[in-house]
């Protein structure tokens, strides 16, 4: 299994997403020890990339973990400095990281979904 500090890497998916189209995947939630202990379906979201101010959201909905993403428009990139907290599984804290960048009006998003380690 893949690590980066503390954390197994689950999954890593990049999509092609033009404004308001809505990208889905899932994945098996592991442990630590790389079994499987779980099932995560994500939807992700871009919109208002003319937006003040850049946010991020997410929640649970129906067996969904629903991401939106507003106002993330730098051509150079964005993201965050730290893996984010989603939660935890049978006591394994996991959570995720994502680069985007935007090139014309197409935007380009790699996540990567952690198992275990620690999150600000």
């Amino acid at each position: 299994m893949t690590a980066i500090g503390d954390k197994h890497i689950l999954t890593t998916e990049t999509l092609l997403l033009a404004d308001d189209e809505i990208g889905k995947f899932d994945f098996p939630i592991r442990d630590t020890n790389g079994t499987a202990v779980g099932h995560l379906e994500v939807s992700v979201q871009f919109t208002e990339p003319n937006a003040s101010e850049a946010s991020a959201r997410w929640e649970y909905d129906r067996g969904v973990l629903k991401m939106v993403f507003s106002g993330w428009a730098d051509r150079e990139g964005s993201g965050f400095r730290r893996a984010q907290r989603l939660g935890e599984h049978r006591g394994v804290p996991f959570g995720f990281n994502v680069a985007h960048q935007r090139f014309g009006d197409l935007n380009q998003a790699t996540f990567q979904f952690y198992a275990g380690g620690t999150y600000e």
